[in-house]
């Protein structure tokens, strides 16, 4: 069976971590520097979940060392640059520090 992000976005697993990021860091990340404090709105996967279909990744789809939270606008930022071909992961490099593994991968 074919796995697409929205399946995945469905599920009761990715509901349950994406909730309790939201509870345990509740202010946006603010990669751009656009704002100072303003609440998380959703949960954005560092490596794109459609980087991650394959067998051998999916287990980072719910590995929060690749999840970050952030307000719609950062989080529509972020997507529209990803979309572009641009590769994000050092908007969010003090997130990533000890992870170098994991992070080879590119997020666009």
């Amino acid at each position: 069976m074919e796995l697409t992000p929205q399946d995945i976005r469905r599920t009761s697993r990715w509901k349950s971590i994406s909730s309790r990021m939201r509870r345990k860091y509740p202010l946006c990340h603010n990669p751009f520097k656009m704002h100072s404090f303003k609440p998380a709105d959703e949960v954005h996967h560092i490596i794109p979940v459609a980087n991650l279909l394959s067998p051998e990744d999916r287990h980072l789809i719910f590995d929060t060392r690749n999840l970050v939270c952030l307000c719609y606008q950062c989080h529509r930022k972020v997507e529209a640059m990803n979309r572009k071909g641009i590769d994000t992961k050092a908007l969010f490099s003090d997130r990533h520090r000890g992870y170098k593994n994991l992070y080879e991968k590119r997020t666009a």
